[in-house]
């Protein structure tokens, strides 16, 4: 596999879902219990609610103990910022900075000082999907956020199912227009507590894009959310596994300077790179063989658009 590839996708499985792996939950009770989700085999408007409603009551996500490690990397210390629906940040270092992966409204970025990139690449949400780039990250960048549990099921897309599996745990499958075309969403949902455990993104084809494996659900009553602290990510095409795990969440807490964690950074003093203007021929190379471009206009933040949220995931069409 194509060594920038490699570390893109092990970037953005941290990204997908930064935890810590130096403080170990795995032996820790999820304390105090989450609320009963379902007392007996629910329908889908009530898996539906239930879901929507763990995801709604999050705005923003804060982690300063987050951590990302995979089979040949040492593991990266990691800081975490998410708003909802598309603004997110992590910055990880290991004796410095090694990572800045972000996304704002317009666009999303990646830096790795291990792969010899330049400068800090970016592309437009809207230009991304169209171009030849997308081979350098396989994932749609709102699937990150997913990733955490942090899901918004559509009414007014297709969805299947609850199905109860051999297990015991229910499945809902929907059917999502992305910008590639249409992929199916599986999820696997705790028979109990209602929290999603897995996530499977397969393409027309049924081909496997991307799944989360998530463990280790904490419920905080403050916010009525549950949330994991254990995510394994899987990319079955480069046959890439990674572990990533948070030692604390902090929850809707307002962004701390959030001009500078929604823009795009500076890591290295050099100009930006459009991802989107790349062709095929640009590809290859150990820092992409990509042209220099000048910087997007950093996205103002708009607190008011707290006022009357509604979600605006993959697939979601609000009302005008």
């Amino acid at each position: 596999m194509n060594r920038t590839l490699q570390l893109w996708l092990l970037a953005l499985a941290g990204l997908l879902n930064t935890g810590c792996g130096m403080l170990n939950y795995a032996t820790r009770p999820a304390e105090p219990l989450a609320p009963v989700a379902f007392s007996s085999a629910p329908s889908l408007p009530q898996v539906m609610q239930t879901i929507n409603a763990n995801t709604e009551r999050v705005h923003t996500l804060h982690s300063e103990t987050a951590a990302v490690s995979t089979p040949g990397y040492p593991s990266l210390r990691a800081r975490l910022t998410v708003e909802i629906p598309r603004r997110l940040r992590l910055r990880a270092k290991l004796f410095g900075p090694e990572l800045d992966l972000g996304s704002n409204d317009e666009v999303f970025w990646f830096w790795l000082k291990s792969s010899g990139q330049p400068s800090v690449a970016f592309a437009r949400h809207d230009q991304f999907a169209n171009s030849a780039a997308q081979q350098l990250m396989p994932i749609e960048p709102e699937w990150i956020i997913e990733s955490l549990g942090l899901v918004h099921l559509n009414p007014e897309v297709i969805h299947e199912g609850p199905y109860q599996r051999p297990d015991g745990q229910y499945e809902v499958r929907s059917r999502l227009p992305g910008r590639r075309g249409e992929v199916t969403r599986t999820l696997v949902i705790e028979p109990t507590y209602g929290w999603i455990l897995e996530q499977h993104l397969t393409d027309a084809t049924n081909r496997p894009l991307v799944s989360a494996v998530a463990t280790n659900h904490r419920y905080y009553p403050e916010h009525a959310v549950s949330l994991p602290h254990r995510v394994e990510v899987r990319v079955p095409e480069s046959n890439l596994t990674v572990q990533i795990e948070i030692g604390t969440y902090t929850i809707n807490r307002p962004v701390e300077d959030p001009l500078d964690t929604w823009s795009l950074p500076d890591v290295t003093g050099q100009p930006p790179i459009d991802l989107s203007r790349l062709n095929q021929g640009q590809m290859g190379g150990p820092s992409l063989g990509m042209p220099v471009n000048e910087s997007p206009s950093p996205p103002m933040y708009q607190p008011q658009r707290r006022s009357g949220f509604r979600p605006d995931y993959r697939g979601y069409s609000p009302v005008r």
